[in-house]
């Protein structure tokens, strides 16, 4: 929780996901993220470390890159 905090207050990225199957019942991740990113013309580059707060659990990183395929 104190890394959370230190990130909030390090002025980076935050965020909040949900990863579930749809065909199954009741299972899923509700995600709370911290992290960076880094944002060139086309490319998006984002690293992320995750806490689920569902019953489940757990710590995960999500990494991403992104291709704009137009000049934002």
């Amino acid at each position: 929780m104190r890394y959370l905090v230190l990130i909030l207050l390090a002025g980076c990225t935050t965020s909040i996901r949900h990863l579930s199957n749809p065909t199954t019942r009741d299972d899923g991740y509700n995600l709370i993220c911290a992290g960076v990113e880094q944002d060139d013309y086309v490319i998006t580059v984002a690293l992320d470390v995750c806490h689920n707060v569902s019953p489940n659990h757990g710590e995960y990183v999500f990494a991403e890159v992104k291709y704009h395929w137009r000049k934002r």
